[in-house]
């Protein structure tokens, strides 16, 4: 294909997604569109930052998810913005290293923090992942992600199943696209969370983590299992690093959560690369 030939699949591809947004037809366009494939990383930058713009314009609430991440089947490194993992460095940059690395999924985690303040930083965060085309996970409130137009919003059992809830379809009221991640424990919980039809599980902690020291490692057989049994997108997560990757791996594995092996280090675009390259 030449560049003129080129330029003009580029321009077509974007006027339909500008058009999709003024008829608010975002979710449709958002499982068939994408810009890979037809532009460069630069040019999808920019392109979804018009995008983000022209959403914020139109008068739709749920313009914001036109801009589309790549198909959640595709991620494989889910990385954090963890307020505690943080050592005094401005969540901003942490985020922008994080999208430069090549994480997939940045999920905000601010445990403890006032709900005003997760809104503040949750909106900060969203301008920088959103026209990357990186999607933006909030910790613990639904709410707060389906006003902000978050991607993804993650929850824990005690907050889903212990709160009453039975369907992940409960905190998303049509026509909003917010997705539901649950963490589970065991292959009941998984089970639970697959009734429920959340959009992916969270299987673990694999290893004892200081993220959650209280919590027991479920080791690599529920590891094992998932890959198994689990038909929905799963990421292992609790104490993955560079050294026993390769045996998470092994076991089934083929997308990833890390927190403190990528947050605990001066150069986090670096370390996310070293995860992305044993992942491919």
């Amino acid at each position: 294909m030449g560049p003129a030939e080129r330029q003009l699949r580029l321009s077509s591809l974007a006027l339909t997604r500008f058009q999709n947004v003024r008829t608010g037809d975002c979710v449709a366009f958002r499982s068939k569109l994408t810009w890979r494939g037809h532009a460069t990383p630069g040019e999808s930058c920019r392109l979804n930052a018009a995008l983000l713009r022209h959403c914020e314009l139109s008068g739709n609430p749920w313009a914001i998810w036109a801009i589309a991440m790549k198909p959640l089947s595709e991620c494989r490194l889910y990385a954090f913005v963890d307020k505690a993992y943080l050592a005094g460095r401005d969540p901003e940059v942490v985020t922008a290293c994080l999208c430069d690395g090549g994480a997939d999924l940045i999920q905000l985690r601010a445990k403890g923090a006032a709900l005003e303040e997760v809104r503040v930083l949750a909106r900060a965060l969203l301008a920088i992942t959103r026209p990357a085309g990186v999607g933006l996970v909030i910790n613990d409130h639904p709410v707060l992600a389906r006003e902000l137009g978050a991607d993804f919003c993650h929850l824990g059992q005690e907050d889903f199943f212990g709160a009453g809830f039975l369907r992940v379809a409960e905190l998303r009221p049509a026509p909003c696209p917010l997705r539901i991640g649950l963490s589970t424990h065991q292959p009941a919980d998984a089970q639970r969370a697959l009734q429920a039809a959340a959009d992916y599980i969270a299987i673990g902690p694999v290893y004892p983590t200081a993220t959650k020291p209280s919590a027991k490692p479920v080791t690599l057989e529920y590891v094992r299992w998932a890959a198994a049994h689990v038909t929905v997108p799963w990421f292992a997560i609790g104490g993955i690093n560079l050294n026993n990757l390769d045996e998470v791996i092994a076991a089934g594995a083929r997308r990833i959560c890390v927190v403190s092996a990528i947050l605990d280090t001066p150069d986090v675009a670096a370390r996310c690369r070293e995860f992305k390259a044993r992942l491919a």
